[in-house]
This record gives structure tokens, C-alpha cells and sequence, in this order.
């Protein structure tokens, strides 16, 4: 199975603007950073940057909608990286991902 990544537009609680990243495997998001103005977030199903971001409660995902667009593995990486998320990726529990990274 191939990971896919993709971005949309976001809006903080104070109407801020940012995107929003997601990674996908399969039908399954397993990973994804929150980036408004200077502040990023990110998130897997084992933790978060904050205790007030929290991995999605939806990490289904058939396909992508209009609003999401699709990003390279690199600017995903990257997006990841300064938002200071885990090096290594975090195999999901047993039975969440049909194969493995």
C-alpha cells in the first residue's frame, strides 16, 4: 500500500487561518500536523505535541475531497519534522494498518 499525503485549510477557535496535514496508509489517516501562523501541532495515534491536540477521532479516510490537496512526502516530512513529531514512524495497535511502513 502506498502512503498518501495531502493538506487543506484550517481554521483555529480564534478564526486564525492555517493547514492542516495529513498522512495516509490504506484507508487510514496515521498521522497529521495542524500548522497556524508560527504554531504547529501534530499528532499520531500514540501522542501529541499538546494535551489539547489530540489524533483525529476519524482516522478514516476513502478518498480525498475537493479541499484536500495532494503534497509530496517531502513537504510532509518536513511540515512533520518542524512540528517536532517522532523521527521514526509509530506502527499503529494490532490490526490498524494492513501493512507495515
Amino acid at each position: 500500500m502506498k502512503n498518501e499525503f495531502y493538506k487543506s485549510e484550517t481554521f483555529s477557535d480564534q478564526r486564525e487561518w492555517g493547514w492542516f496535514y495529513i498522512e495516509v496508509r490504506g484507508q487510514e489517516i496515521v498521522r497529521h500536523v495542524t500548522v497556524i501562523g508560527d504554531t504547529y501541532r501534530w499528532a499520531d495515534w500514540q501522542g501529541s505535541s499538546h494535551d489539547d491536540y489530540m489524533f483525529t477521532e476519524a482516522p478514516e479516510f476513502e478518498a480525498p475531497v475537493e479541499e484536500e490537496k495532494p503534497v509530496t512526502k517531502e513537504e510532509f516530512e518536513s511540515i512533520w519534522a518542524k512540528a517536532g513529531g517522532p523521527k521514526e514512524f509509530r506502527e499503529g495497535p494490532p490490526g490498524c494498518f494492513d501493512r507495515a511502513p
